[in-house]
């Protein structure tokens, strides 16, 4: 179930940067939603 729950993550993860990416926002902001994906 982690290893499921897990790929979810880095795939939903993935899809983000890439909108985040595409729209240019700051480094700063990611770490910060990568934080916040850490800690769900």
């Amino acid at each position: 179930m982690q290893s499921l729950s897990n790929r979810q993550s880095l795939i939903a993860s993935y899809i983000l940067m890439g909108i985040f990416l595409s729209f240019g926002y700051p480094p700063a902001s990611l770490s910060k939603f990568f934080c916040r994906l850490s800690h769900l």
